[in-house]
């Protein structure tokens, strides 16, 4: 089952300037997201930044 998230999606480093000195999530221009630094000249076509875990204000269903 895939993980679903509406905050994570990759951006264009033409656009969206990546952060340096970060993990980053990365995308290879053969489609494998990897995760590290980013670093110019590179074979990555797109970033985004990692996916956080949320919060919980109060216990999840099912977790009792």
């Amino acid at each position: 089952m895939p993980a679903a998230s509406g905050d994570v999606w990759f951006r264009c480093p033409q656009t969206f300037s990546p952060p340096r000195g970060v993990k980053l999530l990365m995308l290879t221009s053969g489609g494998v997201a990897v995760q590290g630094d980013w670093m110019g000249g590179s074979n990555y076509v797109a970033w985004s930044p990692l996916p956080t875990k949320r919060i919980w204000t109060e216990t999840p269903a099912g977790n009792d």
